[in-house]
């Protein structure tokens, strides 16, 4: 009939339910790769940028934990991003896509010695600083 079908598999990230392609070497797609993450958190954790992370830069997120792994987007200064893990500097976030989609992303957590990312501090922490 020459249309192109793609399957999904399931994936669970604690509570997080996602469907993720797999992988179909007669059509050419790109594959959706496995990576074994370092920490995983349950529930997932808000982070933001830093104050050191440049106010007219852009965090690049990208396929896999890093930098030649194919880039999905870029985004400024001010996103929140709800990481489910981390695998060496970078964190797997969920990223939302076209309708009501979810991907799952990577984007850096450090440059170097720049802290980029942090995590968003609670609300307790913010209204009653620790003495």
């Amino acid at each position: 009939s020459g249309s192109s079908q793609k399957a999904y598999v399931p994936r669970i990230i604690g509570q997080l339910e996602l469907l993720v392609a797999l992988h179909d070497e007669a059509q050419g797609s790109l594959t959706t790769t496995c990576v074994q993450l370092d920490k995983a958190f349950d529930p997932p954790r808000r982070y933001v940028c830093s104050d050191s992370f440049p106010a007219e830069s852009e965090i690049a997120a990208r396929a896999a934990p890093h930098k030649e792994a194919e880039l999905l987007g870029s985004y400024k200064r001010g996103m929140v991003f709800l990481a489910t893990g981390q695998s060496g500097d970078y964190l797997q976030v969920c990223l939302a896509g076209e309708g009501a989609a979810t991907r799952l992303a990577f984007v850096p957590r450090v440059f170097g010695d720049l802290e980029l990312l942090m995590p968003e501090a609670e609300l307790d922490e913010v209204f009653n600083p620790p003495r």
